[in-house]
């Protein structure tokens, strides 16, 4: 069981520090991550797929950190520190945009059952912008944020676990524009043996705006929406430490960029 929590907070902390699984009383959850997204064309309103051209383009680097410490058996505190780096390509001029991005701390409170066979966790965050959207291409949406997050994860089957998860995110931007974010995801994994497992995930995602207005330079909109496939693959190379490698595509979507990405986060449970 150990094996399939660790992926499990791996799997949860790509993007975002959060646990899902509690870490223990005392422990902590040491996770470095990276994130690759390309995109060479959009998404517009009608949900049409529409090329960039040759001279334009858009990528961004994600590298992030995330801590998760057991304040109780039951209870963690996680926080996410990530540096990005924005490249917009536009008409075959090239700008780029790189430092902190929006900083999130919260707390995680897991219910498990007895059996342990099956969790429910809920977890609220802090989203602190730690940089000010004066140039593009911007590094996010640039205002204090907070989210909600609740999912359900159980044991369908030998050495398998799903989880359910809906998220709310909400910006409180000074203009008033939000934007309001709802997603909702479903993941099924398996462990194929002592070493190696393997996730499949759908995530959709509807942000909601006053601000209507699309721009190439993707960071900039709020009233946008998407589905994303994912898949990845963990390697466990020791009983703390595991690698996981992942591979996702949007695959439709509303004022937003069509592309693909891989991440990669190295899981650390501590003390060893």
């Amino acid at each position: 069981m150990m094996k399939i929590r660790l992926l499990i907070l791996a799997i949860c902390c790509s993007l975002v520090a959060r646990a899902d699984w509690p870490v223990g009383k005392g422990r902590f959850v040491v996770l470095p991550g990276f994130n690759y997204f390309s995109t060479a064309g959009f998404f517009n309103k009608n949900g049409t797929r529409v090329p960039q051209g040759k001279d334009n383009s858009f990528s961004s680097y994600y590298f992030g950190v995330g801590i998760t410490h057991g304040l109780a058996r039951n209870l963690d505190i996680f926080t996410n520190v990530p540096y990005i780096q924005q490249n917009q390509v536009a008409f075959g001029t090239k700008t780029t945009r790189a430092g902190l991005g929006d900083v999130a701390l919260g707390l995680a409170f897991h219910i498990p059952s007895e059996s342990k066979r099956t969790h429910f966790t809920t977890r609220i965050a802090a989203l602190i912008p730690t940089y000010t959207n004066t140039t593009t291409p911007f590094l996010g949406f640039g205002a204090n944020g907070m989210q909600v997050v609740a999912n359900y994860s159980f044991n369908p089957g030998n050495q398998q676990f799903t989880i359910f998860e809906v998220t709310h995110n909400r910006f409180f931007a000074e203009d008033g524009t939000g934007p309001n974010q709802f997603s909702g995801a479903v993941t099924w994994g398996v462990n194929f043996n002592d070493y190696y497992m393997a996730t499949a995930n759908f995530t959709h995602m509807q942000s909601a705006s006053a601000d209507k207005t699309f721009s190439t330079n993707l960071p900039e909109n709020k009233d946008f929406s998407y589905g994303k496939v994912t898949v990845g693959i963990g390697r466990k190379i020791s009983r703390t430490v595991t690698p996981y490698l992942q591979g996702f595509y949007t695959v439709y979507g509303k004022n937003s960029g069509v592309g693909w990405g891989l991440g990669l986060s190295l899981i650390t449970k501590m003390p060893f």
